[in-house]
């Protein structure tokens, strides 16, 4: 459930796609609790599988734990490369809820998800696991799987230089080639590119982790492919703004990120090896987001440059200079689509 957050003085940024105003999303994990495991520790592995190698580029304080109407909960309020944000996680059986908001605890908008959170209650009928909430044929995440599939996938494709590049923009940056291939079709546009943008302030880390990302303008329910061959080592909501969020390792190492997504395709699990082109998921506008398809390509903490990928046509990509990259507003930089 997303719930806008309106005021006489609310206003996003136009042109930034990441600007969504203020809002409050209520979904529930992909993942089960199990039997025994505390809210505080089901929080602490989620979090260690969805951004891996981003740990460093996000600020939290401190996770409390409380019960919320007899449910455990566990509250954390943080800022991450895309936004500020807050969540509590709540517990009912063995179904973990995420009631997330990008509203700071200072912002005077504070007390409306405070009150949300202290009314949030569950009803006699909610689903205690999974499998009562999307049907037998649903399997859940399994958090400790994940994590060692990830383990082993990151052993197996250790940093270095792969085939798939060129040298690019940027020191110790590379571009791809046309092995990789956009994550969208022309067909879902009338047989034209989409409109890309860059220099959203949620990519401002220059150098680093997204900063060569780019928006992909669509409506909502657009399908998403992947852009290279390799495995999944994420599908699931994210906590940090990114809302649905697949990442997909190529071989080398490359790893790529589609985020704000509407739908995650059933099939789509950790460690399931996919080709290019394979179907992954729906276009939409979850996290903090307007619709658009987030979508990067980083290795480790490393940007790439888009410059090569097949159905990649760029306008004014990279943008060159820190401020014209990064001035607020976002510009349009790229076509995209095959």
């Amino acid at each position: 459930m997303f719930a806008p957050i309106l005021t006489s003085g609310a206003h996003t940024e136009a042109g930034d796609p990441h600007d969504a105003g203020p809002h409050v999303v209520i979904v529930p994990y992909l993942a089960e609790l199990k039997n025994g495991q505390s809210i505080r520790e089901w929080t602490e592995l989620y979090e260690s599988i969805v951004h891996p190698t981003d740990q460093a580029n996000s600020w939290r304080q401190s996770r409390t734990e409380l019960r919320l109407n007899h449910a455990p909960a566990v509250r954390e309020e943080g800022i991450s490369p895309l936004t500020t944000y807050q969540f509590t996680n709540v517990a009912h059986k063995n179904i973990v809820w995420s009631v997330w908001t990008n509203i700071p605890s200072n912002d005077s908008l504070a007390p409306v998800y405070d009150r949300m959170i202290r009314s949030f209650r569950f009803g006699r009928k909610a689903p205690i696991n999974l499998n009562e909430a999307y049907g037998s044929n649903f399997t859940p995440i399994d958090l400790e799987q994940a994590a060692e599939i990830n383990v082993r996938l990151q052993q197996a494709a250790p940093l270095g230089s792969g085939n798939d590049e060129q040298p690019a923009f940027g020191p110790g940056t590379m571009s791809l080639n046309t092995t990789w291939q956009a994550p969208v079709k022309k067909s879902s546009n009338g047989g034209n590119q989409f409109t890309a943008t860059c220099g959203s302030r949620a990519h401002d880390d220059v150098g680093t982790y997204a900063s060569l990302a780019v928006g992909i303008i669509t409506p909502i329910n657009k399908p998403v492919f992947n852009a290279k061959y390799g495995n999944v080592t994420f599908a699931g909501w994210d906590p940090w703004g990114y809302g649905n969020l697949i990442r997909i390792q190529a071989q080398g190492g490359k790893e790529a990120y589609y985020a704000h997504l509407n739908a995650i395709y059933s099939s789509i699990r950790v460690g399931l090896l996919l080709s290019t082109g394979n179907g992954i998921g729906l276009t939409g506008n979850s996290g903090t987001s307007t619709p658009h398809l987030h979508f990067h390509v980083q290795w480790g903490t490393s940007p790439e440059d888009l410059t090569g990928m097949y159905g990649f046509t760029p306008t004014n990509y990279p943008l060159e200079s820190y401020e014209s990259r990064f001035g607020g507003t976002a510009v349009n930089c790229a076509k995209v689509g095959f």
